[in-house]
């Protein structure tokens, strides 16, 4: 073999080698039986609030080199899922009064941009909720990264009338009844995943 091309091939093999290492990464999924994914609404006034949660929902990370603000971040939410308490006011909740469940039957989020923030991260990404995508910021801190294991806690607000959620709901006898700001509290733990091709 020529010289020249012996050297540029085995030059070739160690460029690609330090990139691959360059690029590591992991799949991490969602650990369900220890992750949450909670809400809570102000009503009547702020007097009391109910509070609810997702049963079903599911995380993917393709996590690279073990930083987070390298890494691609989705999550969704099946919102046939939700448990307040009260069966009857879950099923009103799936109504075309507010979620709409059976035209839009998920909640989903696909981050663009991770960075640090003074008081951990902020993933900035669309979200898609009711037929609407709106570009949201949602802080979050990383309560543990080890390995494969990432604790992860998010505590935000959103307006459920940017996405109309409820947007014509009318209590029957108390204006206002219904907050428009939303609470979340997510909290969630990972695992490795199967790789993807």
């Amino acid at each position: 073999m020529n010289p020249l091309k012996n050297i540029l091939l085995t030059l070739g093999l160690t460029l690609s080698c330090i990139n691959l290492s360059a690029q590591e990464t992991v799949p991490l999924v969602v650990e369900p039986n220890h992750s949450t994914i909670g809400f809570s609404v102000p009503i009547a006034g702020g007097i009391t609030r109910v509070t609810g949660k997702f049963m079903k929902f599911d995380l993917r990370i393709d996590y690279v080199n073990q930083d987070i603000t390298q890494s691609k971040v989705q999550f969704g939410i099946d919102l046939s899922s939700i448990v307040t308490g009260i069966p009857e006011r879950d099923e009103h909740l799936l109504t075309a009064d507010f979620f709409d469940a059976e035209r839009h039957p998920r909640i989903e989020f696909r981050a663009i941009q991770i960075k640090k923030s003074e008081s951990g991260f902020v993933a900035n990404g669309l979200l898609t909720m009711h037929g609407i995508e709106q570009v949201v910021e949602i802080p979050f801190q990383l309560l543990s990264e080890q390995g494969n294991q990432l604790g992860i806690e998010i505590r935000w607000q959103l307006d459920r009338l940017d996405f109309g959620v409820g947007k014509d709901f009318k209590h029957t006898s108390m204006e206002n009844f219904l907050s428009n700001v939303i609470d979340i509290e997510i909290n969630f733990w990972t695992k490795r995943g199967k790789d993807t091709p």
